[in-house]
């Protein structure tokens, strides 16, 4: 599951809590730029899940500004893997962008996209086990086009795809490729927890199957079908069991070309 948050302004008591948990058990959130983000600032409700201090907004008007476009930073980000043309390259120059956030990224932030005027556009950053994309523009058609732009669903659809799997290096594999994922990091966060020695695998047709994990690595070689595999395990960390406490809940498949 991910969650997307648009324009928010205020939280109700116990949100923000519950967010951070969601976040520590892996969750994805993706945040879209709000009309007043820029007034709440260092006050932000949402401030403990961003990815940078906002410093301020901008805004073209009349005068015979130009709106600013959208320019990838990182093409190689699965966020974007939708959002190609035919060449390979993502492409966003029809973006036109008339009001956004002026964002400071922290240092451990990375930057996936920025405005022409070399602001900050996407941003990325990973928050306990989960991470957060937050986006300098709003979702509404006031403010940017983007919304509007063919490319705009496949953005995201990816991102849901890519935060929903927590481990984004695992959606990329093309089907009939062997995949491998490497549990030993997620376990290494959790000292208490063994790895497990099989996890169930559930396939896009509904087939459910079980899966050896030899020295802290699943290694997955029957990937025929393109689709979504759901994976389960049972980790045992200080005498309870915790279900996809090691590894990410699915992976996508994608056909081959």
């Amino acid at each position: 599951d991910v969650v997307i948050i648009c324009g928010c302004s205020a939280l109700p008591d116990g949100t923000m809590q519950a967010l951070k948990t969601y976040q520590q058990r892996g969750g994805g959130v993706i945040i879209f730029a709000g009309e007043h983000d820029s007034a709440l600032a260092a006050n932000h409700p949402l401030q403990p899940l961003m990815s940078g201090r906002i410093r301020g907004e901008f805004k073209i008007g009349g005068g015979g500004e130009k709106a600013l476009a959208l320019q990838i930073v990182k093409p190689s980000a699965p966020y974007f893997d939708d959002c190609r043309a035919v060449d390979g390259r993502v492409e966003f120059s029809r973006t036109a962008v008339f009001h956004g956030l002026r964002i400071q990224p922290y240092p451990e932030t990375e930057t996936l996209a920025q405005f022409s005027n070399g602001l900050p556009a996407i941003l990325m950053s990973r928050q306990n086990q989960g991470q957060t994309l937050w986006l300098a523009v709003s979702a509404h058609v006031d403010d940017s086009n983007l919304p509007l732009q063919p490319s705009f669903l496949s953005l995201l659809h990816r991102s849901v795809a890519c935060l929903a799997n927590a481990q984004t290096q695992s959606i990329c594999q093309k089907a009939g490729a062997s995949l491998i994922i490497d549990l030993t990091g997620r376990l290494a966060k959790n000292p208490d927890a063994r790895c497990p020695s099989m996890v169930s695998v559930i396939n896009p047709s509904g087939k459910s199957f079980e899966l050896p994990v030899d020295h802290g690595r699943i290694h997955y070689s029957r990937t025929g079908r393109a689709g979504v595999y759901h994976l389960e395990a049972k980790v045992v960390g200080k005498g309870a069991q915790v279900s996809f406490a090691a590894i990410p809940p699915g992976f996508t498949i994608t056909p081959d070309p």
